[in-house]
């Protein structure tokens, strides 16, 4: 799938599945300090494009 082909904003289970990691892994990405995500209550989003930003540069900061 393609970036485009995900909705503007992502879930948790979004998360997980582009990752390939179990859920409570995808929930304890989103309390990283650099992930990119919006907190409403206890609702999570995770807005697309900043998500896949944020993945390009995690994997150039691995190199």
């Amino acid at each position: 799938m393609e970036k485009k082909d995900f909705p503007l904003s992502l879930t948790v289970k979004d998360v997980a599945k582009i990752l390939g990691v179990c859920m409570p892994k995808a929930y304890d990405i989103t309390r990283r300090i650099d992930f990119p995500v919006i907190r409403d209550g206890r609702k999570l989003m995770i807005p697309r494009d900043r998500f896949f930003q944020w993945m390009d540069e995690s994997a150039n900061q691995s190199k």
